[in-house]
């Protein structure tokens, strides 16, 4: 009797482990071999113009990273893990005041998405931010040009008058 049960705790712990490692079968996306290898680093760069300082807050579920004044130039920048089921989710709120209309510009954005990102950043996910909006770029693919993901928000513009 006792083989048997052996025998049926090794097949239960087989199938358990193949419904794993096939992700359709858990409804999952597959993220490569090397998701759990080493960190993810996001940079938010400020590219918006000189003397533009932006004001940058992300967070994720655990981890808030608190508001950030970036001036133009400098980017701000952290390091995390992509959790176990890939669903790490980085938040950033920003603004900046734009000089030539007089007003506050913000918005709300996916900075990094797991399932989106991880196999585009290769560890290194750089963020660009302009007055258009956000493009991504991964500097380990230099030939492959930014790629425009986000603009602002039509409604974002808050005037001062």
């Amino acid at each position: 009797m006792g083989y048997i049960d052996n025998f049926n705790l090794v097949l239960a712990l087989l199938v358990l482990a193949t419904c794993f490692s096939f992700s359709p079968v858990l409804g999952m996306k597959y993220l490569g071999p090397n998701l759990y290898a080493g960190e993810v680093e996001v940079y938010v760069n400020n590219l918006i113009a000189p003397n533009i300082l932006l004001y940058n807050h992300c967070k994720s579920k655990e981890n808030d990273l608190g508001l950030q004044k970036v001036a133009y130039g400098h980017n701000q920048t952290w390091s995390f893990r992509v959790n176990f089921f890939a669903t790490t989710l980085y938040w950033c709120n920003m603004y900046w005041f734009n000089d030539m209309s007089k007003s506050y510009v913000q918005g709300g954005f996916q900075i990094y998405k797991a399932t989106r990102d991880y196999d585009k950043c290769d560890g290194n996910c750089v963020r660009n931010v302009k007055r258009e909006g956000l493009c991504f770029f991964n500097p380990d693919q230099s030939d492959i040009p930014p790629k425009f993901m986000f603009a602002w928000p039509k409604k974002s513009i808050i005037g001062i008058n």
